[in-house]
């Protein structure tokens, strides 16, 4: 005699039951809430030889006692744990709680049990471990509907039952990923079974999760039902990639400005040497020819030269960090306030000046003279940046408490310590710089003008990091570039007025 146990599970489907129904593979009842059968599936007549009007609008009671006339024993119990062992072998039956319409009914799926015959799982085991599985697990409708997701697919995402009810499948695609995914899905309707497929995910709370895992589709009579995918959490993996390939850049970019402030300081060292002898000479020269005024002309021609030529041996030098600093207790509201005479007076006429600086600020030991020479490299870039008429340079000053990592975006980490810092920050509403421009604002040599070295920015870099400082750059086009320069702040008081 073969028997049939009711197994009653707890878990959800849409209203859309009947595409449900039509999708199993093992005999099954649709039933209302009152447990009365009001459709079964195609399996269920052919496996019971039964007819519609033996079933339909029946209570399953009166069911599964026309399946116990012919010999087929029914047992409603609850839970596997409390199946007869005498009946291994035989059917289970599944209820799951599903909706129809306005109420609460039921699919009731006729299982063979062959969970103790020693030669696999069954489907009440394979379910359960597909809830209990690390992976995520989904099945969609070639329409777009989640057929199935398990508990870790909602616990990593972070929707509930009800919502994914309400949810397709192109609701949960990250916006970066949506074309890809889009033509994955193509490939697996038409059949293509894929591998180490990389996708990501929108999370409840607007996090982007990524993906990686496998995904084919089921068919039925040569037309696609529905795609599987098993999926594995990556984020963590992806993050940390990203991070090591970002410091791997970071001290490519590191290793390539020691090696060329390297070789910058020592060719500016013996440039300078030669210049020294250059200027000495034709100073000399010029208080012997102080009569022969075409000679003394040229003279004087040479020696403007040279001292453009000892300006620029100036500018390696602080890029390499090699030139001398006389370190005095700064104040960088106070430098500013004496630049300012000077600054203003190289502005254009349609570019105009605001200082927003603190007073007060901590004190910091800092060379004044190369300060200065930094700060008028970034305020002249941004003037040159500015094309509009109504143009504005803003300079502010302050100081503020940083955790470890706060340099992380810095233009070179220098992994500098967490502590109090004074700043500078110049911002314009310039033209801004591209990503590809902004990666290479402070290399050595790299400018977009047709007149330039590419030293202004590089040397400013040279002396805030002779300093034990840190640079950071935010560049947007067409909205401006904000650079900020960080020194530390001395803990010693500052004397009193």
């Amino acid at each position: 005699m073969s028997s049939f146990h009711l197994v009653e599970k707890t878990c959800c489907a849409h209203h859309e039951v009947e595409s449900l129904l039509s999708q199993l593979r093992c005999p099954a009842l649709i039933l209302n809430g009152s447990e009365t059968v009001i459709r079964a599936n195609h399996d269920f007549f052919v496996e019971f030889s039964m007819e519609e009007s033996d079933i339909e609008q029946r209570p399953i009671d009166h069911v599964l006692g026309l399946l116990e006339k012919r010999g087929i024993q029914v047992f409603r119990v609850h839970g596997r744990h409390s199946v007869p062992s005498e009946l291994s072998g035989s059917f289970v039956i599944e209820s799951v709680p599903v909706l129809l319409d306005k109420e609460y009914g039921f699919v009731c799926m006729f299982v063979k049990d062959d969970a103790t015959d020693g030669e696999g799982l069954s489907s009440t085991d394979i379910m359960d471990f597909l809830e209990h599985a690390n992976d995520l697990v989904q099945s969609v409708s070639p329409d777009g509907r989640f057929l199935y997701v398990n508990n870790a697919w909602k616990r990593t995402l972070g929707y509930s039952a009800e919502e994914i009810r309400q949810m397709v499948f192109s609701d949960v695609i990250a916006d970066q990923c949506r074309d890809q995914c889009s033509l994955l899905f193509q490939e697996v309707m038409r059949g293509e079974s894929l591998e180490h497929v990389e996708v990501s995910f929108r999370a409840k709370d607007g996090r982007t999760v990524y993906l990686e895992g496998s995904c084919n589709c089921r068919f039925r009579n040569g037309k696609p039902v529905s795609t599987r995918g098993i999926f594995r959490d990556i984020t963590e993996k992806k993050r940390i990639q990203e991070e090591q390939d970002r410091l791997k850049k970071r001290l490519k970019k590191a290793e390539l400005f020691e090696s060329l402030g390297l070789m910058a300081g020592g060719i500016a060292h013996d440039y300078n040497n030669i210049l020294l002898i250059i200027l000495g000479f034709t100073e000399l020269l010029k208080n012997k020819l102080a009569s022969e005024q075409d000679v003394l002309g040229y003279v004087e021609k040479i020696e403007k030269s040279a001292r453009r030529a000892k300006a620029l041996t100036h500018q390696m030098l602080a890029f390499s960090g090699a030139g001398r600093i006389y370190l005095e207790e700064t104040d960088l509201s106070v430098l500013i306030r004496e630049m300012e005479p000077s600054l203003r007076a190289m502005l254009p006429g349609h570019t105009r000046l605001e200082l927003r600086l603190d007073e007060g600020l901590p004190l910091v030991e800092a060379d004044p003279v190369q300060l200065k020479q930094a700060l008028n490299n970034l305020i002249a870039n941004a003037m040159e940046a500015i094309d509009s008429e109504e143009g504005i340079i803003v300079v502010r000053t302050g100081s503020l408490h940083v955790k470890k990592g706060f340099f992380h975006d810095a233009v070179l980490d220098e992994n500098l310590p967490e502590g109090r810092y004074c700043f500078v920050e110049i911002a314009d509403n310039g033209q801004g710089m591209t990503p590809d421009i902004r990666d290479k604002a402070f290399e050595p040599f790299f400018t977009t003008k047709f007149a330039g070295r590419g030293l202004g920015l590089a040397s400013t870099l040279g002396i805030v990091r002779g300093h034990d400082g840190a640079i950071k750059l935010e560049s947007v086009p067409e909205r401006g570039t904000r650079v900020t320069i960080f020194l530390p702040a001395l803990n010693t008081s500052r004397p009193s007025d």
